[in-house]
């Protein structure tokens, strides 16, 4: 009993929520979803790096941010740079500090990042950019952070911002990542090749096809 009592106790003190977030329950729909849109902003916010825009893939709960916890994801640099025009709307950062930090993801993208063929490795150093856990460049995360850039050009209606953007998108070379086939392919690395798994289901993937169809440069054959 005393063992089982142990074990409650410890999960109910896992589930509580950071000291951040507790208080009155949100009185209404609206402010819940209020409450959910700004701490999902706050989390890009204060996990972003101010130096070349990336995000960390998680965060812990109980501790200040710390870029030495884990390495950045380039899918949730896309999501971050989406966010960014979400925080101007809503009023939780000035349109010209949100620009700001867009120019310096994009730049750092376009001139230091490790590319091949205009695809991003999965997981980078929060730092250097550079490529961690042997990971594969990522078509999908990719797709996810090109998907972030355009909507950040579309939204700031800056003329740098959508030069880095289109250029960016640009570069992404669809007909490689489809290895000779009709489907785009899960990644690939440097000491394999091309991973075996093909994306053929209707997921995610969706926004990342629309981009290889509508390329400029590169685009992925339709039929």
């Amino acid at each position: 009993m005393k063992k089982l009592w142990l074990i409650s106790s410890f999960l109910f003190i896992s589930f509580l929520p950071p000291a951040g977030l507790r208080g009155a329950a949100p009185g209404s729909d609206k402010e819940f979803l209020d409450l959910v849109g700004r701490q999902t902003f706050n989390y890009f916010l204060e996990n972003t790096n101010p130096e070349n825009g990336l995000v960390s893939d998680k965060a812990s709960n109980f501790r200040a941010p710390d870029f030495r916890y884990s390495p950045a994801s380039v899918a949730g640099v896309g999501f971050g740079l989406a966010s960014l025009a979400a925080g101007v709307e809503r009023g939780w950062i000035g349109k010209q500090d949100a620009g700001r930090l867009v120019k310096t993801t994009l730049r750092f993208f376009l001139e230091k990042m490790e590319t091949e063929h205009g695809f991003f490795y999965h997981f980078v150093d929060m730092e250097t950019g550079k490529r961690v856990w042997n990971c594969e460049l990522s078509s999908i995360d990719t797709a996810l952070f090109l998907s972030g850039a355009l909507t950040a050009a579309a939204y700031f209606g800056d003329e740098e911002i959508s030069s880095l953007a289109e250029k960016l998108y640009r570069r992404a070379d669809w007909q490689w990542m489809a290895d000779g086939g009709d489907l785009l392919s899960g990644g690939w690395k440097p000491e394999s090749g091309f991973l075996s798994y093909k994306w053929h289901q209707y997921d995610e993937s969706s926004v990342m096809y629309i981009l290889a169809l509508g390329s400029p440069t590169f685009p992925l054959k339709s039929g």
